[in-house]
């Protein structure tokens, strides 16, 4: 009688999410080295089919650009126990063929990442049956062993499909997962026997990206300034041989920004290039915020520092932060001389209030307001006699 020992019960179902550092695949601009992080699920399975559903975390886009991520699927099958022996009085052959199938489907996979596996043991020799168990001639045994170990990936660096795995804190990429593994005995007659595999296999998602930064190699001296009812935004570059172009956007609350215009990048035989754009819009009024992209042809993002000028007043007031972009200590001087009382407000990304101040100031000097952790934040000054505001982002390293 053919008798096959099966062994159905899954082992172990992790779905552990760790993160470490990995080796980036692509370069940011100027030679600026990619920061990576990974996320690891494992599953442990014995023979039979499976089916799981894997999670992972997206990317916060607050922290940067992605250039790549990379899907990996790395298995192994292990040979726990076979054994077979022979209960006719006749001598025969007996084989085992074990195969195994690994599918994920899920996003960025615009097919299934497959691996299929096989591998025969035997053909072994069966003499007659000697009345003795487990021994002579008649039995055969294949001591434990790893049968197979492989690994595939699938490397995404196109941008459209990347823009699929940016999500807030707390939003997941879905996979589903398959394997079919078996174990097939090829003998005829009165036998005894069986076969018993494990295996594992362990899921990867890699992210590569270039840190979200203030623009700190090709624009300074970033400006704006109202000209009638227009704003007149003005900037200074090095000349370089990047590949790259500007976006200006602005918003009407100092959070929600909108294109205003792409500028192309300049070329000079030597010097400094100068840019100006010219800011028009009907019915403009209330306090504007603008802000200056680089972006970078392999995918890096660079902003500027938040400015703003407000269209229903000729006496608002300007104010630098000092020093910015900062190591956590942060000051304030005004560039008007500006003097009374004013109340300091710094919002972080999430729009929690970090600081609420009220100073008095009888000049221009550099006054210190206080030391912040790590992040972009929004700094207000409003004008505690007219209610006037300016606005200013800042950048703690």
């Amino acid at each position: 009688m053919k008798q096959i020992y099966f062994r159905t019960l899954i082992i172990l179902l992790i779905l552990l999410a760790t993160i470490q550092p990995q080796k980036s695949f692509s370069q940011c601009p100027n030679g600026y080295v990619p920061s990576g992080v990974a996320f690891d699920t494992t599953i442990n399975f014995s023979s039979g089919r499976l089916t799981a559903t894997l999670r992972f975390p997206k990317f916060d886009p607050t922290a940067g650009m992605v250039t790549c991520a990379r899907l990996t699927m790395e298995m192994t099958g292990n040979l726990n126990a076979l054994w077979m022996e022979n209960y006719d009085a006749t001598p025969k052959t007996a084989s085992a063929h074990f195969t195994r199938n690994d599918t994920i489907r899920g996003d960025g996979l615009s097919s299934p990442l497959l691996n299929a596996e096989s591998v025969t043991y035997g053909v072994y020799n069966l003499g007659a049956y000697d009345g003795t168990p487990n021994s002579g001639s008649d039995y055969t045994s294949v001591p434990p062993g790893q049968i197979f170990t492989r690994s595939t990936s699938f490397l995404i660096t196109n941008v459209a499909d990347l823009a699929n795995f940016y999500g807030p804190v707390g939003d997941s990429l879905t996979y589903n997962y398959s394997v079919d593994s078996r174990t097939t005995v090829d003998i005829t007659g009165n036998w005894l026997g069986g076969v018993i595999t494990t295996g594992s296999v362990t899921y990867r998602l890699e992210y590569c990206y270039c840190p979200i930064e203030l623009l700190p190699i090709n624009a300074f001296d970033f400006n704006v300034k109202k000209v009638d009812n227009k704003a007149q935004i003005t900037w200074k570059a090095n000349n370089d041989m990047l590949q790259f172009y500007y976006e200006l956007e602005y918003s009407t609350d100092g959070r929600n920004f909108t294109s205003a215009g792409v500028i192309e990048k300049q070329n000079s035989n030597s010097g400094i290039i100068s840019y100006n754009y010219l800011f028009e819009k009907n019915n403009v009024n209330g306090i504007y915020y603008f802000r200056l992209k680089q972006k970078f042809i392999a995918g890096k993002v660079m902003i500027s520092q938040t400015k703003s000028i407000d269209f229903n007043s000729d006496h608002s007031f300007k104010f630098s932060l000092y020093p910015n972009p900062s190591n956590g200590i942060i000051g304030i001087k005004f560039d008007n001389n500006k003097t009374g009382k004013i109340l300091v407000s710094i919002t972080n990304t999430q729009g929690q209030t970090i600081l609420n101040k009220i100073i008095e100031i009888t000049d221009g000097n550099y006054r210190h307001i206080t030391t912040l952790q790590r992040g972009v934040y929004w700094v207000k000054v409003v004008d505690m006699t007219n209610q006037k505001a300016c606005v200013n982002q800042l950048l703690i390293k």
